[in-house]
């Protein structure tokens, strides 16, 4: 299977070739500067130089989407947020969190794609978008030709066990497919959901267990939680994070392990809660 690194797809320009003439400006504190209508955010006064009228796609790299927020007025826009919360240790200024409940009152749609066909969808969809891309390796295509790409469905893969169902974000497909061979090794047959869209309206899912987690890189601040256990009634539901005040390391080839968040952590805490 041919796999990306969707932030490095970026920073070498190839993004540009798939979506040309989509967006009326693109504005980045990386260095684009070759392309037309590139505003280059290296200080607070840059800032005023963005087009509010303009379709704009803004590529954030060192920066948070916090930084921002003032744009959010905007009628179509789309943000690529390179490295979100764990890889942005050592990769931005500062951590960088995702509080939904923040997206969501700002009625921006939240995407994390499985795949570079889901991003490249997310980029041409109409109104305000968040995406996150990370440093994992995913697959060019995972899912099936003309599928709803707001999530995927592992079933038809042959993850289609029914002690329960695993729910996860695209950059996790790697760890939650490990996860997965772990648990049937132990007689714990699992199902796989991999959410595009994380403001995905969860009533839509068809699920082949009533006993879900949920393995999710947000902040735990129980918004979410709620906002699914709402849709998703009559359903044993847990939901596991990345525990972020164990962080030790800025290499990503281990960050996953140091936060506890990769397949063999992941694995013990499924089976303890059991």
């Amino acid at each position: 299977m041919e796999i990306i690194n969707l932030v490095e797809f970026v920073k070498s320009w190839e993004m540009f070739e798939k979506i040309e003439g989509h967006y009326q400006q693109i504005v980045s504190d990386f260095d684009f500067g070759r392309l037309e209508w590139f505003v280059k955010i290296d200080n607070i006064w840059d800032f005023k130089k963005i087009d509010k009228t303009k379709r704009t796609l803004f590529i954030i790299d060192k920066i948070l989407y916090k930084n921002i927020k003032e744009f959010f007025d905007m009628k179509n826009f789309s943000i690529i947020d390179m490295n979100f919360w764990i890889n942005s240790c050592g990769n931005k200024l500062t951590t960088s969190k995702l509080d939904v409940k923040f997206f969501l009152d700002e009625h921006i749609d939240i995407y994390e794609p499985y795949d570079l066909s889901s991003f490249l969808f997310n980029l041409e969809l109409d109104g305000k978008n968040y995406i996150r891309i990370n440093q994992n390796e995913l697959p060019l295509n995972f899912g099936e030709e003309n599928s709803n790409k707001d999530f995927l469905d592992l079933s038809s893969k042959w993850f289609d066990g029914q002690d329960l169902v695993l729910i996860s974000s695209g950059s996790m497909i790697s760890e939650i497919i490990r996860v997965n061979y772990l648990l049937a090794e132990n007689w714990i047959f699992t199902s796989i959901v991999l959410l595009n869209k994380l403001s995905l309206d969860m009533e839509i899912l068809k699920l082949n267990s009533k006993n879900l987690i949920f393995i999710l890189d947000i902040e735990n601040t129980k918004f979410y939680e709620k906002l699914v256990e709402t849709k998703l009634k009559g359903f044993n539901i847990k939901f596991i994070y990345p525990e972020y005040w164990k962080f030790t390391t800025i290499l990503n080839e281990y960050i996953c392990q140091d936060f506890e968040f990769d397949a063999e952590f992941l694995f013990e805490k499924i089976k303890k809660s059991k």
